[in-house]
């Protein structure tokens, strides 16, 4: 399990989604903004991985009227370079990276326009995760949309739109249920046709729902995930106290957290706290982690480059893809570097610890740290014989 939160760190001095208005256009205003927020986005990272936040959602004016029709200038080409480097630290340090158009990007809208300029909009988000160079577990969330009137004329519409949508955006898609007119029932008809993985929000399902318990939807949505999309990922939130239904807390409440990690308890999944305080929750939903039995700490490095220190390299098939070593960090037992999802084969690689690599917490369950355990176990006594 990895945290985090969307967009925005208040303890760090500057925002990775500054704009300006459209009457203020220019090629040279535009690249002045985008090397800013490619400055805060790369400061905002340095942030998170030193507080073991590997989960976080890239705002959608990184480059403020990508696709609008005024902005002709070839950003794509222009900050390629700088893309690619951030893309390779955020594979190197593990993290894992998301995307959400606004409310306006519609694809099952009646309205072709809207749909055209939604599509645009999708290719520039995809965009920047491909010249990041991350792979499908990065993925771009978006809600249904409307009703406008038939929910089931609208449903079919959403699926014709989506077949429609190039290949790399529609490798990327993720839908979420929302609080006000697609439940996660919905959503889970609109997986049937189109095979699209369901990002599960754990408070728009408390507000709008068909009767489902969080075990019953955790149960549904869950399978909607393959392998290629990463384990699957949640939005979390309460409800604010003495607010109008349905408003963000505005911090983290303890009990219901616990709580909601405590009905979850048999699945592995990212989460992402959209808690109004941001960072502040974050360090809470962190150290809640660390006092739950459930979980074990594991002590994650990032292997950065060929130089390291490499004892074996073994190949072994039916394993999740994990770079792993012994660790005698904090409550550690092992290293834990996780690379990718099921496969017909992996490769496991045993380090030596590297000085300069700061440590970094995620959050496994228990029985799948022990399973790691235990398969370390088993290269170790292949490196006796290979030894031997």
């Amino acid at each position: 399990m990895k945290i985090g939160y969307p967009c925005i760190n208040r303890s760090v001095d500057c925002t990775a989604n500054r704009t300006f208005r459209l009457k203020n256009y220019s090629e040279e205003r535009l690249i002045q903004t985008v090397e800013h927020n490619l400055d805060c986005l790369e400061e905002i990272l340095a942030y998170n991985l030193e507080h073991d936040f590997l989960f976080f959602r890239i705002s959608s004016d990184l480059v403020p009227f990508a696709s609008h029709p005024v902005c002709t200038f070839d950003w794509q080409d222009y900050f390629e370079e700088r893309l690619g480097e951030i893309g390779d630290f955020i594979n190197d340090k593990g993290f894992r990276i998301s995307m959400h158009p606004d409310q306006y990007v519609l694809i099952n809208s009646p309205d072709e326009d809207i749909f055209d300029r939604s599509v645009t909009e999708f290719c520039y988000h995809a965009e920047v995760l491909d010249l990041m160079e991350l792979d499908n577990t990065a993925r771009i969330q978006i809600h249904v949309g409307g009703v406008y009137a038939d929910k089931e004329t609208s449903i079919k519409r959403f699926v014709k739109r989506y077949r429609k949508l190039p290949g790399y955006v529609k490798d990327r898609l993720t839908i979420e249920n929302d609080h006000r007119l697609y439940s996660l029932a919905e959503c889970i008809k609109i997986y049937g046709q189109t095979g699209i993985p369901i990002l599960f929000d754990v408070f728009h399902h408390y507000i709008l729902n068909q009767g489902e318990s969080t075990e019953q939807a955790f149960e549904l949505f869950t399978r909607t995930w393959e392998p290629d999309f990463g384990i699957p990922m949640v939005d979390y939130s309460s409800q604010e106290p003495k607010a109008v239904k349905g408003k963000h807390s505005e911090t983290i409440d303890i009990d219901d957290f616990r709580s909601f990690i405590e009905q979850t308890e048999d699945y592995d999944f990212d989460i992402m706290l959209e808690i109004k305080d941001k960072e502040k929750s974050a360090k809470c939903a962190r150290e809640i982690l660390k006092e739950d039995p459930s979980f074990r700490t594991i002590i994650i490095r990032a292997i950065l480059d060929k130089e390291t220190d490499l004892i074996e390299v073994f190949t072994s098939p039916d394993f999740m893809l994990i770079q792993m070593a012994k660790g005698i960090l904090e409550r550690a037992d092992i290293i834990y570097i996780m690379k990718g999802n099921m496969s017909d084969s992996i490769h496991i690689v045993k380090t030596t610890l590297v000085g300069d690599l700061n440590p970094v917490s995620i959050f496994v369950r228990r029985q799948d740290a022990e399973k790691a355990l235990g398969l370390l176990s088993v290269l170790e006594d292949e490196q006796d014989e290979y030894n031997g």
